[in-house]
């Protein structure tokens, strides 16, 4: 009698079990297609909350370090090699001998901008940026009759630009941005010279390549540089 139950109960719960799949098999709404408008806004959802999810895994600060860009300011105002001395008699007509044999300006020499900077990511497509930059200066006076070198002559351009920096495309290891800054510039030691000059500075484009440490590149029109500039970061 046991065994004719325990059959009769496996027969019951096979046929339940049987019952059930069938009625998976031909529920309608699993053979229900899904629709084109359906699957965009799956994808759109996805596609936002994984970028959610990737912003607030992103690091909140950055630090960089770059090098480039022709110090403009500091050209126009220490000359070329040679540049005062050429144009000398047309703004000069005083030519007299004491002037013509009186120590000259050498060679100027320059390092060029060499960048540090300090960021906080402040929203997705907002970063605030201090920007420190050095220029270092050499050069040299010397007896025009004789060229032998009399002294010799150093000093550095410090800017401080507080940026904006603004960024219209983001990937997981790719930004692109554009940047905007306005601060100040002081030349201390130089020829004696002594200066302090607001300045401002404009990057329409940037790019940055890598998650944690990357590598980013700009193009930057200003007082402080003009030209591209090239560095590498590290985000934390």
């Amino acid at each position: 009698m046991k065994k004719i139950l325990i059959l009769l109960i496996s027969l019951c719960a096979v046929h339940s079990l049987s019952a059930q799949q069938i009625d998976q098999q031909t529920d309608p709404q699993t053979d229900q297609q899904v629709s084109p408008e359906l699957l965009s806004m799956k994808v759109s959802q996805y596609r936002q909350m994984k970028a959610e999810k990737m912003w607030q895994e992103f690091p909140k600060f950055e630090a960089r370090l770059g090098y480039g860009g022709f110090p403009i300011v500091d050209v126009l105002e220490f000359g070329f090699d040679g540049f005062e001395d050429m144009f000398k008699p047309f703004w000069d007509s005083t030519g007299d001998l004491e002037n013509m044999y009186a120590p000259a300006e050498g060679a100027t020499y320059m390092t060029g901008n060499i960048m540090a900077e300090f960021s906080w990511h402040i929203r997705k497509w907002f970063t605030l940026a201090g920007v420190l930059s050095f220029n270092g200066i050499c050069g040299s006076t010397i007896d025009p009759s004789s060229g032998a070198v009399l002294s010799r002559d150093s000093g550095v351009t410090f800017s401080f630009i507080p940026t904006a920096r603004f960024y219209w495309a983001n990937f997981e290891k790719c930004r692109l941005y554009s940047a905007v800054g306005l601060g100040f510039m002081t030349t201390n030691g130089y020829r004696h010279i002594k200066n302090f000059i607001p300045t401002f500075q404009l990057s329409p484009f940037g790019v940055t390549a890598g998650k944690n440490v990357f590598f980013y590149a700009e193009y930057s029109m200003g007082m402080t540089y003009l030209g591209g500039q090239l560095g590498i970061g590290y985000r934390f």
